[in-house]
């Protein structure tokens, strides 16, 4: 699942994991207007990052860890096979791309 990546999401999702969990409280500490802070908390959780939990009036949003997980290592993998057919392109020694892509798996554990 592809994620478009924007600062305000990554606002909503470091201030949710730092214990903000409300709209509201979300709106005031990101500068952003309610509307624009409900379209992403949706977008979030259309996407399963975010779950939602009603106590009386408030909405609390909750991270989902694990799908939170699942998308990093997706974007991560997709970066890492986009270099990787780039590597493979590229007209160096064999042993440099050789060496290039074993940095590269190392780096990002892949192998």
């Amino acid at each position: 699942m592809k994620i478009e990546v924007n600062d305000t999401l990554n606002q909503i999702l470091i201030k949710v994991a730092s214990g903000i969990n409300y709209a509201s409280d979300l709106a005031k500490t990101t500068g952003k207007s309610i509307p624009v802070i409900f379209r992403q908390l949706d977008e979030l959780m259309r996407k399963g990052i975010l779950s939602k939990e009603r106590s009386g009036k408030k909405v609390e949003y909750i991270i989902k860890w694990n799908s939170l997980a699942n998308s990093v290592s997706s974007f991560v993998k997709d970066e890492f096979e986009i270099a990787r057919k780039n590597l493979l392109e590229l007209t160096v020694p064999s042993i440099a791309i050789k060496e290039l892509q074993r940095i590269m798996e190392s780096i990002f554990m892949v192998g």
